[in-house]
């Protein structure tokens, strides 16, 4: 038997293992409860007809935004937890200048790609930012754009930046409690519309026969 045949065989059987196990588990139940909370059906009206087509991009469309919403405060949250750590050492450290600046060693931000990838790439941090080695460099005569060495290069924060820099990454910004509270409200939210939007269908249904 080959080793691909052993393999094939073997993840088979982890995959038999896991839906045996989602079959049984807490997970397939609050599945199926998040399924049955959200699910919109629109009774018969005098006046106007919902078709379960319709009811089902309505669903889409709610939850849709819910998930949208979430998404934006967790990139927020991200933003200013992870990104916004590297900018707050900067600050609380005076780096105002090319002589205070600091490596992503200094700052304690080595390991982080994101910031990396912020600083290299003309993110948000690179334009809140100002990298020593990059001042006397000529991309014309190096024939290529600068990108700094994160071993050596220095990062500072321009004075005319740095209340900017505050009120974007400030620690009073969002944080977990919010990003809790955007959940629970969103999912709150989903819900009473999935739940009441047939009735108020239905009221205005009712409107429509009252005033015709």
């Amino acid at each position: 038997m080959s080793v691909f045949q052993i393999l094939s065989i073997q993840n088979g059987n982890i995959w038999e293992q896991l839906q045996l196990w989602y079959a049984n588990s807490l997970l397939r139940d609050f599945v199926l409860w998040l399924d049955a909370a959200f699910t919109l059906q629109f009774p018969g009206y005098d006046n106007f007809s919902v078709s379960p087509q319709a009811a089902s991009t309505v669903r889409s469309v709610i939850l849709g935004l819910l998930l949208g919403s979430i998404a934006a405060s967790v990139l927020a949250l991200y933003t200013r937890k992870v990104q916004g750590r590297f900018i707050r050492e900067l600050l609380r450290r005076e780096c105002f200048a090319p002589e205070r600046a600091l490596t992503l060693h200094e700052a304690g931000m080595f390991c982080s790609l994101a910031v990396r990838r912020e600083l290299s790439q003309q993110g948000a941090l690179a334009r809140l930012t100002r990298c020593v080695e990059a001042d006397g460099y000529d991309a014309q005569a190096a024939k290529k754009p600068f990108s700094p060495d994160f071993t050596t290069a220095h990062f500072y924060i321009p004075e005319d930046l740095k209340y900017r820099a505050e009120l974007r990454y400030s620690r009073r910004g969002f944080g977990w409690p919010h990003l809790l509270a955007v959940v629970v409200l969103g999912l709150l939210a989903a819900f009473l519309l999935c739940r009441y939007l047939p009735a108020l269908l239905g009221f205005a249904d009712w409107l429509i026969s009252a005033l015709g």
